[in-house]
């Protein structure tokens, strides 16, 4: 019985690969995209996977991310060692604010996986259950990454709700070739468990009497767990206190004190003109 332990993988590292945007790079259209030598796909989930490449693709013209794009569309349907045999690119457009690309793929489906289960190390702040509960995939279930990566996200707002601001889980996949069978453990570093400190004004309030509704407004919060919502509901509850155009963004800041263990938060006041 022939079986593979994977670390962090390809699919664990493409939605954060998905996020980097170069800094130079125009955004691409794949017009065409072809599939060749794949067998085991159905006319209709080709279809699909063509569609998701399309659809999602891409922020630039790197070749590895198009590529990166493929794999993991045949890695959500249990594809999960699927690798390219051969990729070209033609670009129809190579001027504009944007190009459009014909892109040809050979690729190499390999098997196709079902989970056999999922298991965690260093549970301590929820039950098992609650854990598993999060991924939206059931055991014998076609292995597909999507539905974990959506697993993984929910399980860091879980534990973000409740405080756990440095939650890491650490997936480690187990591939049993011989049954077409994958394992996913999942190391959880929780991290320490926050709360929200006092509220810190910065610079000079715009109205007198500003920063005293301000500190009053936060004292609901002040000392419970840190809870990301919570700065959502306090910014709704104090935008109009303060002077048009100031947003969430530039003016509620978060600062951790790690060996309080707390969340400070501090409002920034705009400079007067």
């Amino acid at each position: 019985m022939q079986k593979c332990a994977v670390a962090v993988g390809l699919l664990f590292l493409a939605s954060a690969f998905f996020a980097q945007s170069p800094a130079r790079a125009r955004p691409v259209v794949i017009a065409n995209l072809t599939l060749s030598s794949v067998t085991h796909l159905s006319d209709a989930d080709r279809q699909t996977v063509i569609h998701e490449v399309q659809s999602r693709c891409c922020s630039s013209n790197e070749t590895n991310e198009i590529k990166r794009r493929i794999i993991s569309a045949f890695q959500d349907f249990g594809y999960f060692n699927a690798k390219l045999d051969k990729f070209d690119v033609t670009r129809l457009q190579p001027s504009g604010s944007q190009e459009t690309l014909s892109v040809t793929a050979t690729v190499n489906e390999g098997q196709q996986y079902r989970l056999k289960e999922i298991s965690f190390v260093g549970a301590k702040a929820f039950p098992t259950d609650q854990l598993r509960g999060q991924f939206p995939i059931a055991n014998s279930d076609i292995f597909n990454t999507e539905k974990i990566r959506t697993g993984l996200d929910d399980l860091r707002k879980l534990y973000a709700a409740q405080g756990y601001l440095n939650f890491t889980p650490v997936p480690n996949t187990e591939v049993d070739d011989a049954t077409a069978l994958i394992s996913l453990n999942i190391d959880l570093d929780e991290g320490n468990q926050f709360h929200f400190g006092r509220l810190v004004l910065d610079g000079e309030e715009p109205r007198p009497g500003t920063g005293a509704k301000l500190i009053e407004a936060w004292k609901p919060y002040e000392g419970k767990l840190y809870d990301p919502q919570v700065v959502d509901q306090y910014w709704q509850a104090i935008r109009t206190l303060l002077p048009p155009g100031a947003t969430q963004e530039n003016t509620v800041a978060m600062r951790q004190d790690v060996e309080s263990a707390t969340v400070i938060p501090r409002i920034n006041f705009p400079e007067s003109k």
